[in-house]
């Protein structure tokens, strides 16, 4: 059987770091969507909060985390 994998989209870091404490008793590998605004009409983090994709290191002792 194949894995299912928690696709987040965060609107903030506080909504990504409360997500990823709510599927943690599921999953131990997530789908981070970073959406930048040129394909849909809105941004997601880090686009909004100016900050860096690498702030999800804190996370990788826990998750394994694909950026998408």
């Amino acid at each position: 059987m194949s894995p299912v994998i928690p696709a987040i989209i965060p609107t903030s870091f506080s909504h990504l770091e409360e997500t990823l404490r709510r599927v943690a008793q599921f999953a131990r590998e997530v789908q981070v969507d970073i959406v930048d605004g040129k394909f849909v009409p809105f941004t997601s983090w880090p686009y909004m909060e100016g900050a860096k994709v690498s702030d999800l290191s804190q996370f990788t002792n826990d998750f394994i985390i694909e950026v998408d």
